[in-house]
């Protein structure tokens, strides 16, 4: 390639000449690799289609437009959301129990007797 030229990642020669007339098989020609997947963290959950058997997500996810994510791994996200629940859970059962009249000034009393 010379100075100027608009084709500096274009793959060259593939092919012996007019002799075969073709290329041959298993030539090495740039490619997916099947055989391996990648793992992308930290996308965000914009929403779930279950009519289409759609995950949205937001951020960059490898391959073509609207492909098809085969695996999705839930283990990190369901401990986040299992945490946020108990937490949200948690301070809902204070609020009861504080309308009710049943904390002290030190904090909840008898709260895992109470049924929320």
């Amino acid at each position: 390639m010379s100075h100027g030229s608009k084709h500096h990642r274009s793959a060259g020669s593939i092919g012996a000449g007019t002799d075969p007339g073709r290329v041959l098989p298993y030539t090495k020609m740039a490619g997916r690799d099947k055989a391996k997947y990648a793992t992308v963290r930290n996308l965000r959950v914009l929403g779930l289609n279950v009519k289409q058997n759609l995950l949205i997500v937001r951020g960059s996810t490898p391959g073509w437009d609207m492909k098809t994510i085969l695996h999705v791994t839930w283990e990190r996200w369901l401990e986040e959301a299992k945490e946020d629940k108990e937490k949200l859970l948690e301070k809902e059962r204070a609020d009861r129990l504080e309308l009710i009249g049943v904390t002290t000034p030190g904090g909840i009393k008898s709260a895992k007797n109470m049924n929320p």
